[in-house]
């Protein structure tokens, strides 16, 4: 039987791999939104070098919490349905006899 190991979470106790961590996570939400490589870079660099406005990061940040918001919602709705979905399969297969 073949073992799968488990990924190795990062540790979150220090502040810089905290600010790094949402960093990331700024810049990937960006990613989907700017498709320009040298107008992200831009911002990319402005955000690793702390020259961003803070007012204007925090509304990036806004939206980038409601979007995940958004797509778990929809997860869990799809998710939801197919549990479902199988549960019903389930229920239908088996006959009760009496």
């Amino acid at each position: 039987m073949i073992r799968i190991k488990r990924r190795i979470r990062p540790d979150f106790s220090a502040p810089h791999v905290r600010k790094q961590w949402w960093q990331m996570k700024i810049l990937k939400f960006y990613r989907q939104i700017e498709w320009d490589d040298k107008v992200y870079q831009e911002f990319a660099t402005q955000l690793l070098n702390n020259k961003l406005d803070k007012k204007q990061l925090y509304k990036i940040n806004e939206l980038m919490v409601i979007n995940e918001k958004n797509k778990k919602a929809k997860l869990n709705k799809k998710r939801a349905q197919f549990l479902g979905i199988k549960v019903r399969k389930i229920t239908n297969s088996t006959t009760v006899k009496d």
